[in-house]
């Protein structure tokens, strides 16, 4: 087994088809879950997306999580003295995000971005297909330096014993 797919004793191994019938079973009983999404959520994968099962030191899976790639873009415009400033920006806005889809294709699953402002709202709501998600929970990682080595996936994440857990 790879190092890059154990930690403090459990294992990580690729979400299958022979979790579907656990993972119905799961869901369904979840109070908090079982109607937010379905087993085809962790194993109907689109591009961007990956699934795991966490097991235990006797094979038992613990958990489930799915990884999507989303890019967080964040916005500053500038030149926004009238309508002919606004209609610029409107259009860098649309076009950019068409190209940079363009580009990325496959690579990502979902754009986001904040504001507090109504006008970029109702412009990314009404003509570029945002909507608002509803208790988002969030955690910024730390990125790697592009100079340090890399140790797979789990580089950087606590292990228990550093958490004073194990």
């Amino acid at each position: 087994m790879s190092d890059d797919l154990n930690f403090d004793g459990f294992y990580v191994r690729p979400c299958g088809e022979r979790d579907r019938e656990y993972l119905e079973d799961l869901i369904e009983g979840d109070q908090y879950h079982k109607d937010k999404f379905k087993a085809d959520d962790f194993l109907a994968l689109l591009p961007g997306e990956q699934s795991f099962v966490v097991e235990d030191e006797s094979g038992y899976a613990r958990m489930y999580f799915k990884t999507s790639t989303a890019v967080r873009i964040t916005l500053q415009f500038v030149e926004t003295r009238n309508a002919q400033d606004r209609a610029r920006n409107r259009t860098i806005l649309m076009r950019g995000l068409a190209w940079l889809e363009d580009r990325l294709r496959g690579r990502f699953r979902e754009l986001i971005t904040e504001t507090d402002g109504l006008p970029l709202t109702m412009l990314v709501t009404k003509r570029l297909g945002f909507h608002d998600v509803p208790n988002p929970l969030s955690r910024l990682t730390h990125p790697v330096p592009p100079s340090a080595p890399t140790n797979g996936a789990w580089q950087g994440v606590p292990q228990a014993k550093e958490l004073g857990e194990g």
